[in-house]
């Protein structure tokens, strides 16, 4: 009899904790996309479209950007910042047509973290306040 009750018990305790365990469910968590990284596009204004653009957003707050204009390579580094879902930069070119040396733009666009795009890129010229257009890039690498 003390082993019959001995084993109901074992028993019953093996039936809730079988049942507690089922009845765990680990919790899913989407991760966040990051925007650092490589994105490639195009880049534009009024009186050009479709132009190559690219961006290399790193980890360390630093942003590089190669395109063209007037059919010449254009390369420049700034900086990044993304608050809230707002990303924005303001670089520098470095190297590309002589009038667009020094050149100071701001980017901005909407980052997406669920899915990890950027959307709605403009870009303005701060110094000298003479161009402005938007761009669309896709995330690469």
């Amino acid at each position: 009899m003390k082993k019959l009750t001995q084993l109901k018990s074992h028993l019953l305790f093996a039936v809730l904790f079988s049942v507690t365990i089922a009845s765990c469910k680990k919790d899913t968590t989407q991760t966040a996309k990051n925007i650092q990284g490589l994105w490639v596009g195009t880049i534009g204004n009024s009186s050009s479209s479709g132009v190559p653009y690219s961006l290399a957003i790193k980890s360390d707050g630093k942003i590089t950007f190669e395109g063209y204009a007037g059919n010449v390579y254009h390369f420049g580094v700034g900086t990044w910042t993304l608050s809230a879902n707002t990303f924005t930069a303001n670089v520098t070119t470095m190297y590309g047509i002589s009038s667009n040396v020094g050149v100071q733009q701001r980017l901005t666009a909407t980052f997406n973290p669920s899915n990890g795009t950027l959307t709605n890129g403009t870009y303005v010229n701060v110094n000298p306040a003479n161009d402005n257009g938007t761009f669309a890039v896709t995330k690469v690498y």
